[in-house]
């Protein structure tokens, strides 16, 4: 066995800080480490932080079998618009697709509204004598020499990457996959990118969004992955390298560098499977997932193990909160909500005299006030820093020196003096606001769900999710709080834990009263054959795949899909009344009746594929051989003085803090108190019963 591959390996780039997990794949075993992320060369941050880690544990890159790799640069690339000089080569007609969009307005209201702009301006979608009907039979062939002139007038302007996206692509690609091959011969230094790839699905405005998306990131992501590709296997890494993707599966990096899109929701989606697991574990059916980084704060309803898919999402949208103002993307995700804001994010006070927090944030460069890398804004961090909350001797385990006089300066001067408050009460502020804000915006989101939150469990993960966790869960009226173990790596140890997915779908478009049986069994055993290859090409054995089959549905003459389970076994007419009935009781759910008389009709068929092999069991005792007390010291925090919670009310009162790495199962404490460990805090503000479960889970029993 010493002779076998023994590691796998899960690093997650955040905003603010990259995570690595690395597990002993054979004894469960887990190490953990946090390097500040290097926004200008993240792939150096990835490869310093791996070396560092594996010297610090005395392991060697020889050993590792897997690693896992999820990323925030598509989303921030799309949100930050650093994304490279594309063009979008569309059917003559349709050029202003992305303009015309579904022409309608996200806010109703706002005068004012603004619009996410395109990724691709006006002067660069250019248009092409081609055509296919709404059968997928073609209308009008490509002109060579048209497309060719074509791409040479984008090239000419600057542009490195093209999108095509031709009309009925979703019936039939082929004239796509011909224009492809035409640009690749005479510009082989060009990037392409294909609607029909990425979303075979009906909706034009959708999937030329979505593919447009795509090639705005590719050269982008093409070349970190080159890159780091290259610096691992300096540090003599072997093994086999993937990359997360937003369902939650994983890939391997050829098909990362062709779909970079997928990736949109990588680390996040690792957070929230990490939070299935640990709900699981815990025996907690319902969870609410609270994972809180340094840039921004997400959350997802968890039932049964399971985070709830999505088949579109919204990227960089002008309002975080309004459905509809952001640019929409159809891929496969874990439905996360944002909720709020991270520890890097800046308070202010606005022209009212309110106090806001974020959407700005520090991020790793210059950091908060308290790194002293030359920030003076006041974040979330410096706020729990002069509340007591943060160990400033031992912040990241003693690793990032903190200056707490920079955060009582950054406060004082950007906030309290405005807000005529003491220093301390404008930091309870932030942390209030904080709060509130993000509680608010989760009962919203479960609402919205026809879910009652005060049922659920929160499992709080991230880096600043054990911070605010009690003061969210108190906020929801929730009656337990589940802190893991090194909770503030999560995503990167989700990366590890989750099973291998691939999701792929096709545009079926046809009345539930008229579909040939034959034709759609045969469209989902080809769409079955492709996802399972790809699965397979994960390093998935064949007899741990399982396939799932979806439609998607709505009545003839509406917008709006609902998605449900189909049999497994091949479909005939006599499964037709289930269809029906279970596409009516899906419809229910989401809009409360159905449409007597209406007519069903199937909008697109989906497949996903995942692995059935067990998770990997985790061992986290090996960080507890020593026999002390968990006790180190008592330590003056800020706590509020009545329930309201108000500015106005609160002292600062001596509280127990604790060293986690030496409670063992069964171990009980009460609240307040501060329990540290190397990743996060836990801040238990107020009152609660805490013990220590059998995987060393921190689970605090709030009273109402």
């Amino acid at each position: 066995m010493n002779n076998q591959k023994r590691l796998n390996v899960g690093i997650d780039i955040g905003g603010t800080f990259t995570d690595f997990v690395i597990l002993d794949r054979y004894s469960g075993e887990v190490f953990t480490w946090k390097s500040l992320t290097t926004p200008r060369s993240p792939s150096k941050s990835v490869a310093t932080g791996l070396s560092e880690c594996l010297k610090y544990y005395k392991l060697s890159i020889k050993d590792v079998y897997k690693l896992v790799h999820g990323t925030t640069l598509v989303t921030n690339a799309i949100i930050e618009r650093r994304g490279e000089t594309i063009g979008l080569i569309t059917t003559k007609g349709f050029r202003d697709t992305l303009e015309i969009g579904r022409e309608m307005r996200y806010d109703l209201y706002d005068l004012f509204m603004k619009r996410p702009g395109s990724l691709v301006p006006r002067h660069l979608r250019k248009e092409v004598e081609t055509r296919k009907i709404v059968s997928g039979k073609e209308q009008q062939a490509i002109k060579d020499e048209e497309l060719i002139q074509v791409t040479k007038n984008l090239v000419e302007k600057g542009v490195k990457s093209i999108a095509i996206s031709f009309i009925q692509a979703q019936s039939d690609n082929t004239l796509e996959k011909r224009a492809k091959k035409i640009i690749q011969k005479n510009f082989p230094n060009i990037h392409v990118s294909l609607s029909s790839d990425l979303a075979s699905e009906i909706g034009e405005f959708e999937r030329t969004s979505t593919v447009t998306a795509n090639a705005y990131v590719k050269p982008l992501i093409n070349n970190y992955l080159t890159q780091l590709d290259r610096e691992l296997q300096t540090l003599g890494f072997g093994g086999n390298f993937y990359i997360m993707l937003s369902s939650g599966g994983f890939c391997n990096i050829d098909v990362a560098r062709e779909y970079p899109i997928r990736l949109l929701e990588s680390g996040p989606a690792a957070g929230a499977l990490s939070a299935a697991y640990w709900g699981e574990a815990t025996s907690n059916s319902r969870v609410i997932g609270f994972d809180m980084g340094g840039t921004t704060a997400k959350a997802c309803l968890i039932q049964n193990g399971s985070p709830e898919k999505i088949f579109k999402f919204e990227a960089g949208r002008v309002h975080k909160f309004k459905k509809g103002s952001g640019l929409p993307i159809l891929i496969t995700t874990i439905e996360l909500i944002e909720i709020g804001a991270g520890g890097g994010s800046i308070a202010h006070a606005d022209n009212l005299g309110l106090l806001k927090v974020g959407p700005e944030s520090a991020s790793s460069e210059p950091g908060p006030a308290c790194y002293d890398l030359g920030g003076t804004s006041p974040t979330v961090t410096d706020a729990n820093l002069i509340l007591g909350y943060l160990n400033p001797d031992f912040f990241l385990g003693g690793e990032i020196p903190i200056n707490k006089t920079k955060s009582k300066e950054a406060i004082s001067k950007k906030m309290s003096e405005t807000l005529k408050l003491e220093v301390y009460l404008a930091a309870w502020g932030v942390h209030k606001v904080v709060n509130e804000n993000m509680s608010e915006a989760a009962k919203i989101y479960a609402t919205e769900k026809g879910k009652d939150h005060r049922k659920y469990t929160l499992v709080a993960t991230g880096g600043g999710g054990p911070v605010h966790a009690y003061g969210v869960a108190k906020n929801l009226n929730l009656k337990q709080v589940v802190y893991p173990f090194a909770a503030g790596v999560s995503s990167a140890l989700g990366m590890l834990i989750s099973p291998a997915r691939e999701d792929i779908s096709k545009a079926f478009s046809v009345s539930i009263n008229e579909v040939n049986w034959n034709e759609i069994n045969k469209t989902l055993s080809n769409l079955e054959k492709s996802a399972k290859k790809r699965l397979i090409e994960a390093g998935v054995l064949e007899k741990h795949v399982n396939i799932t089959r979806m439609a998607d549905m709505k009545y003839k003459g509406q917008g709006h899909n609902v998605t449900l389970m189909l049999p497994k076994e091949p479909l005939e007419i006599k499964h037709k009344n289930q269809i029906i009935k279970d596409f009516e009781t899906a419809y229910k759910q989401l809009f409360s009746n159905i449409i007597q008389g209406g007519e069903p009709e199937l909008v697109n068929l989906r497949i996903a594929v995942e692995s059935t092999e067990e998770p990997p069991r985790l061992s986290f005792y090996s960080q507890n051989k020593q026999k002390k007390a968990p006790f180190k010291e008592n330590r003056y925090i800020f706590l509020p003085t009545s329930d309201q919670e108000t500015i106005e009310k609160g002292e600062y009162i001596s509280v127990p803090v604790y060293d986690r790495y030496l409670f063992k199962p069964g171990d009980s404490i009460k609240g307040p108190c501060i329990i540290e460990e190397k990743e996060s805090t836990i801040v238990i503000n107020g009152s609660a019963s805490i013990y220590i479960d059998p995987f060393l889970n921190v689970v605090a029993k709030l009273k109402s």
